[in-house]
């Protein structure tokens, strides 16, 4: 499949792909290149945020056509670079609420915020914060598919390392397929398989 940016005035386009991959469910991929590679526009691809110029994505060998993006985009969970959380939760689940607490304070949240009646009472946290927050929501809605889009790259060693020693790991054990795109070549072996991106292209992928 391609996806294609159109050049506009003082900016070039840029093509995405062509690109022909098969995830696994159950996965844990980091997609890894330069700034500029074409990293997040994958991630938003793959969700049913963009839709392909040509080619098509495909779920157990389905197209998911336009008929089908909606059932799609609700298996994802997403945190991408410019991330904004809304007050009010969306897609959570009354009884998964009940995690929030004990979520909230492995993420040293819990003296910061809190959720109350299905509402964040508190937004005015640091850029870190606010991204500890955010995927503490991706976790209450417990989709089978997560996108996380340079998440450690503004959390401190701690909270980084919790990230890919204890986070990645449990979400594996719990089925889930998670796309990571990261700079962080130090944890490029938690990956299940690593993707290599150059000029919106896959150049080489080890599993």
């Amino acid at each position: 499949m391609t996806f294609t940016y159109p050049a506009t005035e003082g900016h070039d386009g840029f093509t995405l792909g062509p690109l022909d991959l098969t995830i696994r469910r159950g996965d844990v991929v980091f997609l890894t290149g330069a700034n500029g590679s074409g990293k997040s526009t994958f991630g938003r691809l793959l969700a049913g945020l963009y839709r392909p110029a040509a080619g098509r994505i495909c779920a157990d060998g389905v197209p998911i056509t336009d008929a089908r993006l909606g059932a799609w985009r609700a298996l994802f969970a997403t945190v991408f670079v410019e991330h904004r959380t809304l007050a009010t939760l969306y897609g959570v689940e009354e009884q998964a609420l009940e995690r929030a607490p004990a979520l909230l304070g492995e993420l040293e949240l819990a003296d910061k915020t809190a959720i109350v009646d299905g509402r964040v009472t508190n937004l005015g946290l640091s850029t870190g914060q606010s991204k500890r927050l955010a995927l503490v929501l991706t976790r209450l809605q417990g989709k089978p598919i997560l996108v996380l889009d340079e998440w450690a790259a503004e959390q401190d060693p701690e909270h980084r390392a919790w990230f890919y020693d204890e986070l990645l790991p449990a979400l594996r054990a719990e089925g889930r397929t998670v796309i990571v795109i990261t700079h962080d070549d130090q944890y490029f072996d938690r990956a299940d398989w690593r993707l290599v991106m150059t000029a919106g292209r896959i150049a080489s992928g080890d599993r």
